[in-house]
């Protein structure tokens, strides 16, 4: 059995990282403060899909991590999964960026955490909001690399504070591996959706407005960012693995699409009350660090395939 902790495991990505560690059998320590318009959820009302209370390998720390990090210094963590984060949607990043700086705080925490600590294995998630927002401007737009952020140029400027302490996280990555042989894999997501996703998150919002008007939206601009939590889990799965030192994975990039449109291939109505359930974008090929994993179930025709990837791995083996 496989120990490993989970910052932020209150919050949407981290429930699903929680399901997915518990059902393989490891013993998962999660810590979530569960602050207020994050998306949190306290294990103690319940989770949507599963209530992780019935696996008796699950430890829940209702703290700030920053505390827990000054307070737990175990050494036997075989990976640690920090998504900790001061995070609850667009409102959030661009309201309330002072906030959101804490991030800067919490990345700090964790990375001189685990220099003491040394877990096996981190992973990280960065944003997409990392990347130079003159990139994304509706104006001016290109479809984003990994190696469009590189720490031995100009970084640009990210999107708001949100983007700086991504960024930051991704810088300290680098240095924790250069400085202390710590091996980490960072993620730059777009944003995620699934059917427990807090409602001030781009994609729920944009499927229940138009499901609620009968009317044809398009989602995001300039180009969508959407993924399925079971697309990343099958990459963590795989770029995960002790053997990958050092890794960066960007966000995918994706064609315009309207939601009518993929009601319509998806077979369900607009107006459906499980659009947010059931819609669903998959991967037009695999990425090089999924090769040799299981294939996903097959897909007919009449799934929405709307996006493609790229990925750069730096150092691995």
């Amino acid at each position: 059995m496989r120990k490993i902790l989970v910052t932020g495991a209150a919050g949407f990505v981290g429930r699903h990282v929680v399901k997915r560690l518990l059902d393989a059998g490891d013993e998962v320590h999660a810590v979530d403060c569960v602050a207020p318009y994050t998306g949190g959820i306290d294990p103690a009302n319940g989770w949507p899909l599963f209530d992780p209370r019935d696996c008796r390998n699950f430890h829940f720390y209702k703290e700030d991590c920053r505390t827990w990090f000054e307070r737990v210094k175990d050494s036997d963590f075989d990976y640690a999964f920090h998504l900790a984060a001061m995070v609850g949607g667009r409102l959030m990043i661009e309201n309330n960026p002072l906030a959101v700086a804490d991030d800067l705080a919490i990345d700090a925490s964790y990375w001189q955490w685990a220099k003491i600590a040394h877990p096996k294995k981190t992973a990280c998630f960065s944003s997409s909001a990392a990347y130079p927002i003159q990139l994304q401007r509706p104006d001016h737009y290109v479809l984003l690399k990994e190696d469009m952020i590189s720490f031995e140029s100009d970084i640009g400027m990210p999107d708001m504070s949100y983007g700086w302490a991504k960024l930051t996280c991704e810088y300290l990555a680098r240095l924790a591996y250069e400085k202390h042989g710590l091996k980490s894999i960072c993620y730059r997501p777009f944003s995620g959706y699934g059917e427990d996703q807090d409602d001030a998150y781009p994609f729920p919002s944009i499927c229940k407005r138009p499901a609620a008007e009968r009317k044809s939206s398009t989602c995001g601009a300039p180009a969508p960012k959407c993924a399925t939590l079971s697309m990343l889990k099958t990459a963590w799965t795989a770029s995960s693995r002790p053997s990958t030192r050092l890794m960066t994975v960007g966000r995918s990039t994706f064609r315009r699409v309207s939601l009518r449109a993929s009601s319509s291939s998806l077979k369900l109505p607009l107006n459906s009350p499980d659009i947010t359930r059931k819609s669903r974008a998959c991967l037009t090929s695999r990425p090089a660090f999924m090769q040799g994993v299981a294939t996903p179930p097959s897909r007919s025709n009449s799934d929405s395939c709307i996006g493609s990837t790229s990925v750069r791995a730096s150092n691995e083996r």
